[in-house]
């Protein structure tokens, strides 16, 4: 996570505007001379008469750099932002004019190391100035000035901003000599020997462009350091002024005294060395209180947050990759068993205490957090305690760059997490010995439930002959010797016959519901309609008997066994006949498509179910009816759910007493 420290906006656009604004002064200034020379006024050459003139091809190099400067920021304007192609226009425009400044600046001072002529000086108007060796030529430092301030423009365009501020620092400083020159009528300053001089109006444009390329790019380079808010910003907002105001107010105060015979040579200098300590000296208290204000107000920061750690049991660290000094809260060495004393500030400690496999992996996720291949450093640490036990740490940290991008720092909280770590293995013991053992009770159940179907399979199976012969010689008993006996002797034979039917009949229910399981076929496609078409056949002779209208909707081919899949029709088809009104049964069978799987329908305006038996007619051997008004074993909803099961799906019933009753089961797609 990158950190940039904050900036006063305010400030940043205040000075951004006065830098645009500076380079429209610049223009006003080199037209009005060049209008000066057009029309030859004197006052507008050289600002008052007797003053050095500002040459032509300086007045026009000042046009040059004011609109290069200007297009500059015209071209990075936020008013722009969709106008790529004018933006890119204007950014070439500004690249043009700074190398015409910069050719024009370097012929000019090439004529002066090489000592010949170019005839670039009176090209536009001859300068009729007596007293110069080069009559309409700029001043050496004039040019060199503008060769360092053309090249600033470049620099910026090309977006190198620590060079390009060095330049315009020295393109300040060399205007700033020859204004103090004028100032205190010092002609050294601004002149050498015979070359033509630096005119007053030259050294105050100069130091506008000068201003105004440094206040360009405040976010950027050196001048970075000015707009921030941290104590380094303030002190350098508070010295740059004082630095430029005061030493030259002085100089020019104690020169006056001195040119008025106030005091001697020797007395000007003393006052002036005073006047100097006393000055920088007051500048040195004050920004030293305040510079110790914030590092109490830091050091309380940084008290705050270790009582905040402190509190939340964890323990923080911070490293400085610049200098490589670390620092261990007393917190943090708690944790692994050693007091605040005992451990050194330094990176060798942390390499001694954490394993030697975590150390690695924490290197090398340090070294992808840092280069952008993850987006958070987070990492549980095993480290060796002073008692020898292992101590286990969840390290967080976050790093923080500097302006440029550069990660200088790494800052970071630990929690002992070692009661957490040791829980959680408890619990994956005590799970895996569940899973273990719900694995052999499942594996026991599975077997229960397989010997239970055969035996049930058997048991009914074996009870089919002997059920039979008592069926048999009980049917032979009522046929051959009814009306023999008496009214109860015939009563008895009859509940023999009917108890041995129904015998029978729960037998081969029982049967069937054994053999869903055992005697199951694969799964395949099968149409629902075809499976649909046999239960009805099967059930031909009820439906002739009760009247009843089944009617279906297009219905889906699913996966299924066909044998299975016409049993469970047949018997919710069969039970929506036999429990029906006095009205003809009428059944309605559908099927949807919901979350990958069909749901099917089977509904019948019957007698319904009332709703404190509808979770328990699913159940084996379950009635809701005496046998007298509903035959039945009590065994075919059973049947039906074991039925849909093997398939993947459910089954469930709703239904309103009096008005009828649905039944609903599920198939899934594969």
């Amino acid at each position: 996570m990158k950190k940039e420290t904050p900036r006063p906006h305010n400030l940043i656009g205040s000075l951004q505007l006065l830098s645009q604004v500076a380079s429209l002064v610049v223009i006003f200034i080199g037209s009005v001379v060049v209008l000066g020379w057009i029309l030859d006024i004197s006052i507008l050459k050289s600002v008052f008469p007797g003053a050095v003139t500002m040459k032509f091809n300086t007045a026009l190099s000042l046009i040059l750099g004011g609109s290069s400067l200007g297009l500059w920021h015209f071209a990075r304007s936020s008013k722009l932002p969709r106008l790529k192609l004018l933006r890119t226009s204007l950014h070439c425009l500004s690249t043009i004019l700074a190398s015409l400044l910069l050719l024009m600046s370097w012929l000019t001072l090439s004529q002066y190391l090489a000592g010949w002529n170019l005839g670039i000086d009176e090209f536009f108007f001859p300068d009729l100035t007596s007293g110069e060796v080069a009559p309409g030529r700029m001043a050496p430092d004039t040019a060199l000035a503008f060769i360092l301030f053309g090249s600033t423009l470049l620099l910026l365009s090309q977006r190198v901003y620590h060079p390009a501020q060095f330049f315009s620092l020295t393109v300040f400083f060399l205007a700033f000599w020859g204004l103090l020159g004028h100032i205190y009528q010092i002609k050294l300053l601004y002149s050498f020997g015979f070359y033509t001089g630096m005119a007053l109006h030259t050294s105050l444009g100069l130091l506008l462009l000068s201003v105004g390329s440094l206040f360009c790019c405040l976010e950027r380079g050196s001048m970075s350091v000015i707009t921030r808010l941290d104590a380094g910003g303030i002190v350098s907002r508070r010295l740059s002024l004082m630095v430029i105001g005061i030493p030259p107010l002085l100089g020019w105060l104690i020169l006056f005294g001195y040119r008025n015979q106030k005091y001697s040579s020797e007395l000007a200098i003393t006052l002036f060395s005073i006047s100097s300590v006393f000055v920088f000296a007051n500048l040195i208290l004050r920004n030293a209180e305040f510079l110790s204000v914030i590092d109490r107000q830091r050091q309380e920061a940084r008290e705050r947050y270790e009582l905040v750690i402190h509190a939340a049991n964890d323990g923080f660290w911070d490293w400085n990759l610049l200098t490589g000094e670390v620092y261990f809260s007393p917190r943090w060495k708690n944790m692994i068993g050693y007091s605040d004393g005992e451990l050194a500030h330094e990176l060798t400690t942390w390499e001694k205490v954490i394993f030697a496999e975590d150390r690695m992996a924490a290197l090398k996720l340090l070294e992808d957090y840092n280069s952008g291949k993850v987006t958070r450093f987070s990492a549980t640490q095993r480290f060796h305690h002073k008692n020898g036990s292992t101590i286990h740490i969840l390290s967080r940290a976050t790093h923080i760059k500097n302006a440029q991008g550069q990660v200088i720092r790494m800052v970071g909280a630990d929690t002992d997490i070692t009661e957490l770590v040791e829980t959680q293995e408890a619990l994956r013991h005590s799970k895996e010995e569940l899973e273990k053992r719900v694995e052999e009770r499942t594996a026991h159940l599975v077997r229960s439930n397989q010997e239970l179907e055969q035996f049930a399979y058997v048991a009914s199976h074996d009870l089919q002959e002997p059920l039979r012969t008592v069926n048999s010689y009980a049917q032979l008993l009522a046929k051959k010797y009814q009306g023999n006996f008496d009214a109860r002797g015939d009563k008895y034979i009859n509940y023999i016959v009917e108890g041995a039917a129904r015998m029978q009949q729960l037998i081969n229910d029982l049967l069937e519901f054994s053999r869903v399981g055992t005697h199951g076929k694969n799964l395949e496609p099968i149409e629902s309609e075809v499976v649909l078409s046999q239960a009805l056949h099967n059930l031909k002779m009820a439906i002739t008997q009760s009247s009843a209208i089944v009617t279906h909707e297009p219905l889906p081919t699913v996966m299924g066994d066909q044998t299975q899949l016409i049993q469970l029709f047949q018997n919710l088809i069969s039970n929506a006949i036999k429990f029906h009104e006095e009205e003809p049964p009428l059944v309605q069978i559908s099927a949807v498509l919901k979350q990958q799987e069909w749901v099917f329908e089977v509904r019948d305006h019957g007698i319904g179910i009332e709703p404190d038996y509808l979770e328990r007619i699913f159940i084996i051997f379950q009635r809701l009816h005496s046998r007298r008004e509903y035959p039945g074993t009590g065994i075919g909803l059973a049947i039906c759910k074991k039925i849909v099961e093997r398939h993947g799906g459910h089954i469930w019933v709703e239904s309103k007493l009096g008005v009828g009753t649905s039944f609903y089961f599920t198939i899934p797609l594969s």
